[in-house]
């Protein structure tokens, strides 16, 4: 069964688009010049920005939420998997045979938002690794102790 990531991963992926919003508000403003340096009129020059960096504000917005819907995992007795994109669509499927080692790493910002960073590695280039980005510290604890027990050190 494959299991939702929590809902603060939201806005972590919302502040990792900061940079993609900054692009947008410079574009918008060119196109503000551009506009109200052609018409002699400022204000429609504003309400140009407005409405570009307005857009480009909710289509962030909205990819974070699709983002998120679409984006989940499932640890099952033989795979790890991993199901994400918006556009672009991947499933990842991990066999539990070929996982070597799991390590869970934390940051400020998911510290602030109480997220870990899971990325389960695999053993040989043909086998992709898993990185489950902003899971609950339980749940990343839980798959590592799932995803390693028995082996020896």
């Amino acid at each position: 069964m494959f299991r939702p990531f929590p809902p603060k991963l939201r806005t972590l992926l919302l502040l990792g688009r900061l940079p993609l919003l900054g692009v947008i508000a410079v574009v918008a403003a060119i196109v503000a010049v551009g506009i109200g340096a052609g018409t002699d009129a400022v204000a429609l020059g504003v309400l140009a920005w407005v409405v570009v960096f307005g857009a480009g504000v909710a289509g962030v917005v909205w990819w974070s939420g699709e983002s998120l819907r679409r984006r989940s995992w499932a640890l099952t007795e033989q795979t790890v998997e991993l199901r994400e994109g918006v556009f672009w669509r991947q499933h990842i499927v991990l066999p539990r045979s070929r996982v070597q080692n799991v390590t869970i790493a934390t940051g400020p910002l998911r510290s602030a938002l109480n997220l870990r960073t899971v990325v389960i590695h695999s053993a040989g280039a043909a086998t992709p690794n898993i990185t489950l980005l902003g899971v609950s510290p339980d749940e990343g604890e839980w798959a590592q102790q799932v995803l390693l027990a028995g082996r020896q050190a």
